[in-house]
């Protein structure tokens, strides 16, 4: 098995200096270590920062993918030295990802990536498109055939819509094909 992420948890769970992470919210994340099989077509070992309350759901769901044998790029939590939170090397390098403590690009807003509460899948292969056509991260495109694209019928959604989780790809604008969420209750913010 190729170990794409082997971090130790205070490593992937440590702070952005330049905008650090509120100590309730980094309290709440779990490092979970999951099996995956990449575009090598080989099983590789890789890790994600989720909010703990969504760890079982995360684990069922990367089992499926795992079962399904659809393909990650890579897993590596946002604090790698290679990525140290940022989005745009995260998304440039198709890296699936879940906890980054930012806002909402073009916003004010902390993300629900800051909460641990999405995941973006293979951003290269499922990028997100604006009304005008712009599309993040830059040369990515969105091509149904692709193996890693994410689909209405894929098996991947599914089993997050199955287990109430949104994903960006039905939106209108954003459409968010890399994104997944599901946000808890703001009470539990």
């Amino acid at each position: 098995m190729i170990i794409d992420s082997s971090l130790q948890e205070a490593a992937a769970k440590s702070q952005n200096p330049r905008f650090p992470c509120p100590d309730h919210i980094l309290a709440r994340l779990d490092v979970i270590t999951l099996r995956y099989w990449s575009l090598d077509c080989r099983l590789h070992q890789g890790q994600l920062v989720i909010d703990r309350r969504l760890t079982s759901e995360i684990i069922r769901i990367f089992q499926v993918i795992e079962e399904h044998q659809f393909p990650i790029a890579r897993m590596v939590p946002a604090a790698d030295p290679r990525y140290q939170w940022n989005d745009t090397l995260l998304m440039a390098a198709n890296v699936t990802s879940c906890h980054n403590f930012r806002l909402i690009v073009g916003r004010d807003k902390i993300s629900n990536h800051g909460y641990g509460q999405a995941i973006d899948i293979n951003p290269l292969f499922n990028p997100c498109i604006k009304w005008n056509g712009e599309v993040s991260p830059p040369g990515a495109a969105w091509e149904r055939s692709r193996p890693g694209t994410l689909t209405p019928d894929s098996i991947v959604v599914r089993v997050f819509e199955e287990l109430g989780w949104t994903w960006g790809g039905r939106w209108r604008d954003p459409v968010d094909y890399q994104h997944f969420e599901k946000v808890l209750s703001p009470a539990s913010k």
